[in-house]
């Protein structure tokens, strides 16, 4: 009995023990150190450097927490997330293109974070049409939060407007903005042995086809997707007025031709060196435009000296901005989500965070505390900037959509800009452009079908 009785003794002994070993374990774990991995892409000209330097006061509040940064370049960054995806082996958070997040999420790729999206206060709290990408059509959950934005402005030459007597708010609408490049059209101007053009934008070379086209289409009442993703509205009488409006900026000859053998960087170096009055290109190019040369910048030059930002004029159906820019999402594997979480927080809606990332980047915050900030009232261009936001419209949010943009829109839209370039202006005719569009279209309903014929639960 007493045998027994110290074997009880012993048992219980060694269970209090080891509860207490649990408690101190559990303790431990809520601040053991953390190294979380996360991707980021080229948004800067430092683009590591700058984002160690982004989150050192999150370091500081979280000193268990410890960030190594990996810059992945545009051109890889698909396949590397994709395998990472796929093989398990990834990082713990990701920097991704809006329009990608759909596939990603489809795949599974993502932590479901709705828990913390509700906790921070949901759609409310982020930028007008940005939610549409963290909460893609048919995943039914918050796969990322919204970081950086893209909605791009007119960029303009301040000194061709003043010699060709155009005022910027005289192009709210199309009208309006068609009369302006008309007029400076009509007035030749030539400043600094360069001839100027009233306006430039690229052509089938450039990576931006799609995004440059998407403005004049949805301001027209068209689109490229319905919003529910079942069918194609590239070839819709209101998606072919927005594509003429486009394409008769260059049949008016209110642009060089040889433009349209250039992509976005070559153009924006042309609107630096003074060849072109009026330009839309991301925010970005605000930075860009303020930083001297020995800073990556080109401040030195005439169309940084004489600069101003608009809006973009609105069409028959408003003014509804081409809407892009990088999410933030959580690997499913991730081993520390608790942590990641934090990060994803302070990157998403610190407001500190988000406007000096905007001061480094050029690229606007995605939570809408950012703009209440005095700095972006205090600025008449930084003004204009928070008053695009309101215009912003997401590309539906589907997993097909990468597909749509790449095989089709990217192809058929860049063969438009040859038909364009290759044909005598009075020769450019509505019938041949919509037969374009007729046959994007169809290509566009065939990668629909073809999915939800494979998901027909999607469609339900």
């Amino acid at each position: 009995m007493r045998q027994m009785r110290t074997m009880l003794l012993l048992i219980a002994a060694i269970a209090v023990l080891l509860t207490g070993c649990g408690k101190k374990e559990s303790a431990k774990k809520g601040t053991e150190n953390v190294t979380l991995k996360m991707w980021v892409m080229p948004n800067s000209s430092k683009p590591k450097e700058d984002m160690e330097k982004l989150i050192a006061p999150f370091l500081k509040a979280n000193p268990n927490i410890k960030v190594q940064m990996e810059v992945l370049d545009w051109g890889s960054a698909w396949t590397k997330i994709s395998t990472a995806a796929t093989s398990g082996d990834a990082p713990d958070l990701v920097q991704i293109g809006s329009t990608w997040i759909s596939q990603f999420s489809a795949m599974g790729a993502f932590l479901n974070i709705d828990d913390l999206a509700a906790e921070l206060g949901g759609e409310e709290t982020f930028v007008n049409g940005t939610w549409e990408y963290s909460k893609p059509v048919f995943s039914g959950e918050v796969t990322s939060l919204p970081w950086i934005v893209d909605v791009r402005p007119l960029f303009y030459r301040t000194d061709v407007f003043a010699q060709a007597g155009v005022e910027p708010g005289s192009f709210d609408d199309w009208a309006g903005f068609n009369a302006a490049l008309d007029k400076i059209g009509k007035a030749n101007i030539t400043i600094d042995e360069k001839k100027v053009a009233p306006i430039g934008f690229p052509g089938k070379n450039d990576w931006n086809v799609v995004h440059n086209l998407a403005p004049w289409i949805q301001s027209a009442g068209g689109g490229f997707i319905s919003a529910d993703g079942k069918k194609s509205l590239l070839n819709t009488k209101e998606s072919m007025a927005g594509v003429m409006q486009y394409i008769n900026m260059v049949k008016s000859g209110l642009m060089p031709k040889d433009f349209l053998e250039k992509n976005t960087a070559q153009l924006s170096g042309e609107f630096d060196q003074g060849s072109i009055s009026t330009w839309f290109e991301p925010t970005s190019k605000y930075v860009y435009l303020t930083k001297s040369p020995e800073q990556g910048g080109s401040a030195n030059t005439i169309g940084a000296k004489n600069f101003g930002v608009a809006l973009a004029p609105k069409g028959p159906a408003g003014r509804n901005l081409f809407l892009g820019g990088s999410n933030i999402a959580i690997y499913k594997v991730c081993k520390h989500p608790a942590e990641a979480k934090k990060l994803l927080t302070f990157l998403a809606t610190d407001v500190e965070a988000q406007i000096e990332y905007f001061r480094i980047s050029g690229m606007l915050p995605g939570a809408k505390a950012a703009f209440n900030d005095p700095y972006f009232e205090s600025d008449k261009i930084r003004r204009v900037f928070k008053e695009m936001t309101q215009y912003g419209k997401a590309y539906p949010s589907v997993p097909f959509w990468a597909e749509i943009e790449t095989s089709v829109l990217t192809v058929k839209l860049g063969e438009l800009f040859e038909y364009v370039k290759l044909t005598k202006n009075s020769d450019i005719k509505e019938a041949d452009i919509k037969k374009m569009l007729d046959d994007a279209s169809n290509q566009i309903d065939n990668i629909i079908a073809t999915y939800f014929k494979k998901h027909p639960e999607a469609g339900k």
